[in-house]
């Protein structure tokens, strides 16, 4: 009975002080007079998820740009970050950041008949979550 009610009570301790810890901590339980310490994950420091789906319509004369948003958003996202090349393999250069909860950018700064590739990245303070898929666009001759 006391296993259980020690792994009752850990299974709701454990999130709580993930959670809002600011470091990795420990948490001690006496069983049978025995503690038992489990780490508790460190949550803050982590990189956020990728954003997903990223698509590209022309819509003369501009891109627009759509994309699911990052699993932490809303959470610890603060932003996102799009980079833009004339090259799939890049180099990538960020052409705007945007607010968390935006998903959606408009490029006017192209060219007709350049192709250009797109990524979008989440921005949690210092970290960044890997790019989302490439997406790819040309704007046809006026």
């Amino acid at each position: 009975m006391k296993t259980l009610l020690c792994t009752i009570l850990l299974s709701v301790l454990l999130p709580l002080r993930a959670s809002s810890a600011a470091e990795p901590s420990l948490i001690g339980e006496n069983i049978s007079g025995k503690f038992l310490f489990i780490a508790a994950a460190d949550q803050h420091g982590a990189d956020p998820g990728a954003p997903t789906k990223l698509s590209l319509d022309i819509v003369p004369p501009k891109f627009y740009l759509e994309w699911k948003l990052s699993p932490q958003d809303p959470g610890t996202v603060t932003g996102y970050e799009i980079v833009r090349s004339k090259d799939y393999r890049g180099p990538y250069h960020k052409i705007a950041t945007v607010n968390k909860g935006i998903r959606h950018y408009e490029d006017s700064s192209i060219r007709p008949q350049v192709i250009y590739f797109y990524k979008v990245r989440a921005i949690a303070g210092d970290s960044y979550s890997p790019y989302s898929n490439a997406a790819v666009g040309d704007l046809p001759p006026h």
